[in-house]
């Protein structure tokens, strides 16, 4: 699918109609990248790690990441499992979830529509970031470099139909990356599914059955 196509569901998808709406998905959620140019961008990254959220308590989320490391790129990690194998996930990178008016709406359609629409906001102000010890070298720069850009992520969320959101991923101002007092489109896109354990909603990152 090209990003324009993605942009333009997006567009079209249901965000939160006030500040309370709860988060149309639960437990541990399948993500990926989507997007020809996007997943370029995110595989620069290290986006390719990441392969959905757990949310609990519908506004407090953490990040399922691969362990396995295949560096190609810059950061880039295994972003295809065999998941027959089980080969397991962990949580990393807690989040919170809230409710706001989109920044994408006001890079792309404020101009023509007049108008701004709310999103689901996922933020990551609790990341803590390694201190590099002397002896790391430039090892420990690249180590603290992707919870870097975690913090200073913020995700735009809605919902396309349900257990299928599309999200859109934006630099705050000021964070890594991005030396500007705005927010900066970091041109990644991704989209999030519902899955289960069995009959309910699925609270392990390694237990999540389409």
């Amino acid at each position: 699918m090209e990003d324009e196509e993605i942009d333009n569901i997006f567009k079209e998808g249901t965000g939160p109609q006030s500040p309370y709406d709860a988060f149309p998905l639960k437990g541990c959620v399948l993500g990926c990248i989507i997007g020809k140019n996007s997943y370029e961008r995110g595989a620069l990254w290290g986006s390719g790690s990441w392969s959905g959220k757990c949310i609990r308590n519908n506004n407090e989320l953490k990040n399922l990441l691969t362990p396995i490391p295949s560096l190609g790129g810059a950061m880039t990690v295994m972003d295809t499992f065999e998941w027959s194998e089980m080969l397991p996930v962990t949580e990393r990178y807690p989040g919170s979830i809230s409710v706001d008016w989109s920044w994408w709406d006001a890079y792309n359609t404020l101009a023509s529509s007049g108008r701004m629409s709310r999103v689901w906001t996922l933020s990551y102000d609790d990341v803590v970031i390694p201190e590099p010890s002397p002896d790391d070298g430039p090892l420990g720069e690249l180590m603290a470099a992707y919870p870097k850009l975690v913090k200073g992520s913020r995700d735009e969320v809605r919902m396309i139909e349900p257990g299928l959101v599309f999200g859109q991923l934006f630099r705050r101002p000021n964070s890594y990356l991005n030396p500007l007092p705005v927010p900066v489109d970091s041109g990644i896109r991704f989209a999030m599914i519902q899955v289960c354990q069995g009959d309910r909603y699925a609270m392990n990152g390694n237990l999540r059955d389409l």
